[in-house]
């Protein structure tokens, strides 16, 4: 019988278990310059007992802004910054996986380079506000994207791979939900183009599956990942379809050598509505279950075939040892959410193992 805590091989990668370390948006990277640090490389390092670690989203872009000290890898020079982390994971047995986004539409306005609109399928503003360094500001309006455009965010996307590959990363997850730029693309509420990136379903898709193409042909040897968030509706991005559009993104995304399909629905194992089950029909590869899973749950997922990896992100901003403390049913230590954002080591790498 599976087990949530045995060995297990993604592709051709050994993990120690199946227990996976979801992205957690931090915000301690060095501003300005988005850069990650040596607080960042003790927080991934202290939680190296998971069996995958997917880092926070990480901008692929400067047309990419969002909260302050939010780490990117849009420019060289980050290479070297970003080396000690994947290094510090895997010299104590773990694997970890970068975490590649673009905001698009959802980009802090009053902090774009050179004063341009942020980018978007369509011109329709984002709902809500952002964070920026003045505080919460709404959503600017957003331009839509040229051909051009949208040619250099793949290759935005295929550079940061490649830098990732340069600073040891395991892989890349292409975030592709959560109301970002990908989902933008993917939903009809936010995608009302006519030309070859809107209309259909397939079409709505093409940016995605561009962006996978892209990566998998010309870094050879990285591993692909990839998150949707199928009833996440984040600031306006939804769909009147989903069940459609994430049936298609599954057989799309299963015809191609990608490591794993991340779904993150927030509903754990008991929701009715919950459309993991039929993807998981649908996408032949290895799937990662997100969003709410307790100990018990995530051992009857992995037991009944429903996932073969577990992902869990609240839990581990606490509990750096969570895979330990689940196997041997120990009690969870409780995240402080006023330390999630806030900077510095409190409540970010001073939380205690057994």
């Amino acid at each position: 019988m599976s087990n949530l805590y045995d060995k297990w091989f993604l592709q051709d990668l050994p993990l120690q278990n199946r227990v996976v370390m979801a992205p957690l948006s931090r915000a301690r990277a060095d501003d300005p310059g988005r850069t990650p640090n040596k607080l960042m490389e003790l927080y991934y390092q202290q939680r190296s007992s998971a069996g995958l670690i997917i880092t926070e989203a990480t901008h692929v872009s400067n047309n990419s802004v969002s909260r302050p000290f939010s780490p990117a890898i849009d420019d060289d020079r980050k290479i070297p910054a970003w080396a000690p982390i994947p290094k510090a994971v895997q010299a104590r047995g773990g694997r970890i996986f970068l975490q590649l986004y673009h905001v698009g539409r959802k980009a802090a306005v009053q902090q774009m380079p050179n004063n341009i609109s942020p980018l978007a399928p369509s011109s329709i503003p984002a709902v809500g506000k952002v964070t920026t360094t003045q505080g919460k500001k709404p959503f600017g309006a957003p331009r839509e994207m040229s051909r051009e455009d949208i040619d250099a965010v793949i290759c935005e996307f295929r550079s940061a791979a490649v830098r990732a590959q340069k600073a040891g990363f395991d892989g890349v997850e292409i975030h592709a939900g959560n109301g970002y730029l990908i989902d933008q693309f993917i939903r009809n509420s936010s995608n009302r183009r006519m030309d070859g990136y809107g209309g259909t379903i397939a079409r709505r898709l093409r940016l995605l599956i561009e962006i996978v193409d892209t990566i998998l042909c010309i870094v050879p040897g990285i591993q692909v990942g990839v998150r949707i968030t199928p009833r996440d509706m984040s600031d306006g991005c939804a769909d009147t379809d989903p069940l459609r559009v994430f049936v298609e993104i599954s057989n799309a995304l299963a015809s191609r050598n990608i490591a794993y399909l991340h779904v993150s629905e927030g509903v754990g194992a008991d929701n009715q509505y919950s459309l993991t089950p039929v993807i998981r029909e649908k996408f032949t590869g290895a799937l990662i279950a997100c969003g709410g899973f307790t100990k018990a749950s995530a051992e009857q997922w992995i037991q009944s075939g429903q996932a073969d990896l577990i992902a869990f992100g609240t839990h581990f901003i606490a509990n750096p040892d969570l895979p330990r403390r689940l196997a041997l049913g120990e009690p969870l230590t409780a995240a402080k959410r006023e330390y999630y954002r806030k900077g510095g080591a409190l409540g970010y790498t001073d939380y205690a193992f057994l």
